[in-house]
């Protein structure tokens, strides 16, 4: 567990930062909480909860998050975000 301004760099392409992580090191699974922002230089995820697995790159939300590209702002409660592909795919409002 860590606490207060966490920061995940994660093949030098995406950076994740938040105030509570939990990590399951043998799953590579990263539980990340409060005040979550997920950086990969083409746009920016801010949600206040976060699962992202380091193993496939692949992040999760599941109670609101919201993504700003330059000007475009899109909210929606779940989504999930691919790191390879630095694709969104929005669920649910």
């Amino acid at each position: 567990e860590a606490f207060v301004n966490v920061h995940i760099n994660d093949a030098d392409s995406v950076n994740t930062y938040s105030q509570y992580l939990k990590y399951i090191g043998k799953d590579r699974i990263a539980f990340l909480k409060k005040e979550v922002r997920l950086t990969d230089k083409k746009g920016t995820l801010y949600t206040q909860e976060l699962e992202y697995n380091l193993a496939t790159s692949i992040g999760k939300y599941k109670n609101g998050g919201k993504v700003v590209n330059g000007k475009t702002i899109l909210t929606s409660t779940e989504g999930i975000y691919y790191a390879d592909t630095k694709d969104i795919f929005f669920k649910k409002k």
